[in-house]
């Protein structure tokens, strides 16, 4: 047995709950490892602190209750649109003037292209822009470049 199996099964150990071939072989490898061994003992030492310290009483029905409340409740997804009504109207303006700005920051930069022009038709200097008369000289490079 290897030391992350003997620590989940201590607690088991402990109360009893374990059948005797599990327990044998815990007991074996608690007794050539140290550091089960010491996490034994301060399991052990936690249970006899906790035994000392006074029981709080509850509601007789206080389980049940519990339990029916558990089954009563709905299970309920969470969608954008909840989301979005539980929203003040602050959050919302804020929101809708933050995708504002972006679509108008994102059009604006769209208009430009992003890279020096393309000077002549070396196929080394080859760019790729979103606008018409980039696309055709890109496009009139690689016919010349397959022609070669």
């Amino acid at each position: 047995m290897e030391c992350w199996e003997v620590t989940e099964k201590i607690c088991s150990f402990l109360d009893g709950e374990l059948d005797q071939d599990d327990s044998g072989v815990l007991e074996r490898h608690l007794t050539i490892c140290p550091s089960c061994k010491y996490e034994l003992e301060s399991i052990k030492k936690l249970n006899s602190l906790l035994i000392v310290l006074p029981s709080m009483r509850v509601a007789s029905q206080f389980a049940r209750g519990v339990v029916k409340r558990i089954l009563s409740e709905e299970v309920r997804q969470y969608n954008f649109i909840d989301w979005w009504k539980s929203l003040t109207l602050k959050w919302k303006v804020a929101a809708y003037t933050t995708a504002l700005i972006g679509l108008l920051i994102g059009g604006s930069l769209a208009k430009f292209s992003l890279g020096p022009p393309i000077s002549s038709f070396d196929t080394t200097a080859m760019m790729w822009f979103n606008d018409e008369v980039s696309i055709a000289k890109s496009y009139n490079i690689a016919l010349i470049a397959g022609d070669r």
